[in-house]
């Protein structure tokens, strides 16, 4: 006796084993197959059944990028990838372990809130597998837009040590970095700016006039002043104890 196959009502084989093995099939897809009983030129009806194949279960998730720096309202688009690629349910939810500082959508978008770090979770549906992305989040940047020295003019007498005190104002008042650094031209053995902003010079230092720039280091904005050392004064000359003095009339 041999047994005729259907599958969707097209006969797929005829065959004289009990047992028969479809291949090639969808998975997590409806299948209908039929089963007649073959005997010389006659066939009996056919025994259908309804079949559905098995889904492709989920085996991991990958979420890119894995870091992310973001400033305060910025955004950042999250994308997962589930394994194997041929898996049935490929469907992932996210979630933020710190909402106040980064948020996330449904579909991944990350919203920076606050200065801070938080971690961005992708869970699958099917299997719940999961990975994370660090997200940090900083305060905008506030760029430079100038910078002002105080005292604009200066002046010493040569041979005699001393300091001024310089302030360097950085505009605006809010920017991010602040810091400036000084040069001095001509340069001079003894003339320097401190850590304190305070210009020094020793009695080494040659009379003349010595122009201080300050620079930003954010956009290299700079200001400048002069320094002028004069000549010391000549010393008052003692007189002559053998010349006589001049008789009072």
């Amino acid at each position: 006796m041999a047994y005729n196959i259907y599958q969707d009502d097209e006969k797929i084989a005829t065959t004289e084993e009990k047992e028969y093995e479809v291949t090639d099939l969808t998975p997590n897809t409806e299948y209908s197959f039929a089963v007649s009983e073959v005997s010389g030129d006659k066939e009996s009806e056919k025994a259908t059944i309804t079949v559905k194949t098995d889904p492709v279960k989920v085996t991991g998730v990958e979420v890119s990028p894995k870091t992310v720096e973001l400033e305060v309202g910025e955004t950042q688009k999250l994308s997962a990838t589930v394994s194997p690629s041929n898996a049935t349910d490929k469907s992932v939810t996210y979630a933020s372990k710190a909402q106040g500082t980064a948020s996330v959508d449904d579909e991944g978008l990350v919203t920076a809130k606050v200065a801070g770090t938080a971690e961005i979770v992708v869970t699958t549906n099917d299997g719940e597998k999961r990975d994370t992305c660090t997200v940090t989040v900083k305060d905008p940047v506030v760029n430079v837009t100038g910078v002002e020295l105080s005292p604009k003019n200066m002046t010493g007498e040569a041979g005699k040590a001393a300091n001024r005190q310089l302030t360097a104002t950085v505009a605006p008042s809010d920017a991010t970095n602040k810091k400036v650094t000084y040069s001095i031209s001509p340069e001079a053995d003894g003339l320097s700016v401190d850590g304190s902003d305070v210009l020094k010079w020793t009695a080494d230092v040659n009379a003349g006039e010595y122009e201080v720039t300050v620079t930003t280091d954010d956009g290299n904005e700079t200001a400048t002043s002069t320094l002028v050392l004069s000549e010391p004064e000549p010393e008052p000359e003692e007189p002559d104890p053998e010349e006589p003095e001049e008789d009072e009339e």
